[in-house]
């Protein structure tokens, strides 16, 4: 019985650990135009499962709001060739954290619930 209650508190903690990843708006592919003109929903999207499958494979992710957008580009350079990442992969990967980065989303409008 105690190692039941303690596995479920310990798989309540990893859940809750986990990173929200922010799923795109159309407003968010808005706003992603103004430093990527070519950006839509599939390549933010794209991004996101892509950060989530190749980033995620080897530590928790990382939230995109903690890093500035030029951050991002130095960390995602940092583990590109250890996460085995085409530059096709990066550069969508790039996209989605750097649409969501810590200068250029707006964390005060986000619902904290």
């Amino acid at each position: 019985m105690l190692r039941k209650i303690g596995m479920v508190i310990l798989l309540m903690t990893v859940w809750q650990c986990a990173t929200k990843l922010i799923h795109p708006t159309s407003a968010d592919v808005q706003r992603a135009k103004e430093w990527y003109p070519d950006v839509d929903s599939l390549t933010l999207v794209t991004g996101m499962k892509l950060y989530k499958k190749k980033c995620g494979q080897c530590h928790k992710l990382i939230h995109p709001g903690t890093f500035t957008a030029k951050e991002w580009i130095r960390h995602v350079n940092e583990y590109a060739d250890e996460a085995k990442l085409t530059d096709n992969q990066k550069l969508l990967i790039l996209i989605y954290v750097q649409t969501f980065s810590r200068d250029r989303y707006d964390y005060t409008q986000v619902d904290k619930k």
